[in-house]
């Protein structure tokens, strides 16, 4: 019996192409999962990284219905950067922090927003 879902969720830059490929032709989910004769639950699974993306005719299936080549879709794969959000930067440095140094930074961020609030 073939596996469908992936075991870990793990967002794959070709799932994310797939997201804005198919945010760029304006279509819903839905609307993608039923000119495709799947169901929006499918596309949400392909772009969340629950489901591999498909690969052969069921990938050339879905860039065709996105305007799409297949050599487009994967040079775009390899182009692709996802700019990382900085509080998620901040958020993983602050782990590596020991004890210490994280309360000299609660100190500098607390100095800060005081100094923030004054100009304000």
């Amino acid at each position: 019996m073939k596996k469908k879902r992936c075991q870990i969720v793990k967002t794959s830059n070709e799932a994310r192409v797939l997201k804005e490929l198919r945010i760029e032709c304006g279509l819903s989910m839905r609307e993608a999962g039923y000119q495709i004769g799947k169901s929006d639950s499918y596309i949400s699974h392909l772009e969340n990284g629950r489901m591999d993306i498909p690969k052969g005719e069921q990938l050339e299936i879905l860039l065709n219905l996105y305007n799409c080549s297949q050599k487009g879709f994967y040079g775009k794969v390899r182009l692709y950067k996802e700019e990382t959000p900085k509080i998620d930067i901040l958020s993983n440095l602050i782990k590596k922090l020991d004890e210490n140094k994280v309360n000299i930074l609660i100190d500098l961020t607390e100095i800060f927003l005081t100094n923030t609030k004054q100009r304000i």
